[in-house]
C-alpha cells in the first residue's frame, strides 16, 4: 500500500498596499530625521521588552490623520 502524495503551493509574501484616501503617510526614516518621534512618549522597558517601538504609535497616528482626507463617494 502507498502513501499518497499531497503537493500544495508554497506560500509567497506579497506586499500589503493600503489605500489610505489622503496624503501617503511619512515613511520609518522619515519619521525619525523630520522630528516627528520628538511628540511621542518614549516606549518604556517593558514595552520594548514586548516589542513595542514609539515608531508604531506615531505611524498609527499619521495613518489615522490622513486616512480618507481625499475621500469623495462618488469615486469609489
Amino acid at each position: 500500500m502507498s502513501v499518497p502524495q499531497e503537493t500544495v503551493e508554497l506560500y509567497t509574501y506579497s506586499s500589503i498596499h493600503l489605500d489610505v484616501l489622503g496624503p501617503d503617510p511619512p515613511d520609518e526614516e522619515a519619521l525619525e530625521t523630520n522630528g516627528y518621534l520628538r511628540h511621542i512618549r518614549s516606549a518604556s522597558d517593558e514595552e520594548k521588552g514586548g516589542g513595542f517601538e514609539s515608531k508604531l504609535a506615531c505611524m498609527r497616528a499619521l495613518l489615522d490623520a490622513v486616512n480618507g482626507l481625499f475621500y469623495l463617494p462618488d469615486q469609489v
